[in-house]
């Protein structure tokens, strides 16, 4: 308010036309906010837009099924200047998978991300995975396909409802780290009283 200036507006629509099928609408507006004390503005920097329309269907109350397009203006002035992305795939409490694209001004890339949850002993015990594949090329003018891919496993153990401990395995492959692993281990401890 300071600048009279607007860094970020958003505006979102969601309606249900039909039983389980929810279509959505969403503008976003961002002018990104720069110190002038850091290495970033030396950069160009620009406001931009994005535009996106989406729909989501529930499948037998469980199954969440889901279709966006977008599309990014980086230039209100060269409208050649667009990004387009598309995402499409499903979920479900314990698992899911997804698939996405974006082409045009900001690159190619195609993707592919999974997950799985599941309880292994009831309130005390729990693992979840999750892995991403992706392939991409950086810019029109490269001909070459750049491929990467990540994997997460982990583990949380609750002894009791208010103590758990997080362990978690990271693997990350691609052109700029050959193999990189990293090993997380967390505890938590619920300082939480229910004063009636």
């Amino acid at each position: 308010l300071n600048f009279k200036k607007l860094s970020r507006g958003e505006a979102n629509v969601k309606v249900s036309p039909m039983n389980n099928l929810w279509v959505n609408a969403s503008y976003t507006y961002t002018e990104p906010q720069l110190s002038y004390n850091t290495i970033f503005w030396v950069f160009e920097h620009k406001q931009y837009q994005e535009f996106e329309l989406g729909a989501d269907y529930l499948l037998k109350k469980t199954y969440n099924l889901y279709a966006k397009f977008g599309t990014v203006i980086f230039n209100e002035s060269d409208t050649s200047n667009k990004s387009f992305k598309l995402d499409v795939g499903f979920n479900h409490p314990n698992y899911g998978l997804s698939y996405s694209r974006y082409f045009k001004y900001a690159g190619e890339s195609d993707g592919f991300y999974g997950y799985y949850t599941r309880e292994i002993l009831k309130s005390k015990l729990s693992c979840n995975l999750s892995l991403a594949y992706s392939r991409y090329r950086i810019s029109e003018y490269s001909t070459e396909k750049i491929n990467s891919f990540s994997g997460m496993l982990g583990f949380t153990f609750r002894p009791i409802p208010q103590f758990s401990v997080d362990v978690q395995g990271q693997v990350i492959i691609n052109r700029i780290y050959k193999t990189d692993t990293r090993a997380f281990i967390g505890f938590n401890y619920w300082l939480f009283k229910n004063f009636k």
